[in-house]
């Protein structure tokens, strides 16, 4: 007999590459939830752009009970040195700037007892910057984590290391299933194994 864990729960999923990204939509699915698999991005105006992201995904189900936003790294050079403004800006605009807006969206939109996963994966030229950014959106995430508590809203933080893991999708299945609700303000992270 096929679990249904999150039958019923209607989840948002949005950013990351292809591949991640419907990994874990097909993930959330298998598992009874209706999933929004939106593949806009939020690159030219955050705050206006996250404001759309969840107004779509309310008119295509309902309320959201589960938000899932997948964060890729940004290739960049290998010493800090040789990074420069205009490819520092672009990490931080991308990898900082619009988490903050989809986190402040989330906590606005979200259903109560709902849950917010961030997946936070890199690549073999991500540096620095990228790590600086992973830093600041794993701190957004346990600092959110005091401001919606109330509502039984968890959020929490997925690493996924350098390759796109099957391991990514069972750790957010687990977030976001029912015994999730005892996990908050945490950063898990998965083994590096391929995704098939």
């Amino acid at each position: 007999m096929q679990s249904t864990i999150l039958s019923g729960k209607r989840v948002l999923v949005s950013g990351g590459s292809m591949t991640l990204r419907k990994s874990v939509a097909q993930g959330l699915i298998d598992e009874g939830a209706q999933v929004t698999n939106d593949t806009r991005a939020c690159r030219d105006t955050p705050s206006p752009r996250a404001a759309d992201l969840f107004g779509f995904a309310t008119q295509q189900m309902g309320a959201v009970d589960i938000f899932v936003y997948l964060l890729t790294s940004i290739e960049e050079p290998e010493r800090i040195t040789d990074l420069t403004l205009e490819q520092y800006d672009f990490i931080v605009r991308e990898r900082v700037k619009t988490p903050f807006f989809l986190l402040q969206q989330a906590a606005k939109h979200v259903s109560e007892h709902g849950r917010i996963v961030l997946v936070l994966t890199a690549n073999h030229n991500a540096g620095v910057a990228n790590a600086g950014a992973d830093a600041a959106v794993r701190t957004f995430a346990r600092v959110l984590t005091r401001e919606i508590g109330a509502r039984g809203i968890t959020v929490n933080v997925v690493s996924g290391g350098r390759t796109e893991s099957c391991d990514v999708v069972s750790l957010v299945l687990l977030l976001t299933g029912e015994e999730g609700r005892w996990i908050n303000g945490q950063t898990l992270v998965a083994a590096e194994t391929a995704v098939a």
